[in-house]
C-alpha cells in the first residue's frame, strides 16, 4: 500500500470522521471504499446488510411477491381493504 496526504476542507473531515465511527472502521478504510466505488463503478462492493438474517423459515424475496400477489390482487380489484 501507498501513504497519501490529502488536505480536506473542515466540513468534509467531519463527515469522513462521522461515517468512520458510523461504520466501525478507520478513516482509511472509509476513503478506500469510497474511492472504489467512485472511480472503479464496476468493481463488486460490499454490502453490510447481506446475510443478517440467515432464518430458513422467511420467505424469499419470490415467495414474498408471489404471496402478495395472490393474497391482495384480489382484494384490490373488489375494492376491499
Amino acid at each position: 500500500m501507498k501513504r497519501i496526504t490529502v488536505i480536506l476542507p473542515d466540513d468534509l473531515a467531519a463527515l469522513l470522521d462521522h461515517e468512520a465511527v458510523a461504520r466501525g472502521a478507520n478513516v482509511s478504510e472509509v476513503v478506500r471504499a469510497s474511492l472504489r466505488i467512485a472511480m472503479l463503478p464496476n468493481s463488486k462492493r460490499a454490502l453490510p446488510f447481506a446475510a443478517i438474517c440467515d432464518d430458513p423459515t422467511l420467505a424469499t424475496g419470490a415467495a414474498t411477491d408471489e404471496a402478495l400477489e395472490a393474497d391482495w390482487a384480489g382484494e384490490l380489484d373488489r375494492g376491499g381493504r
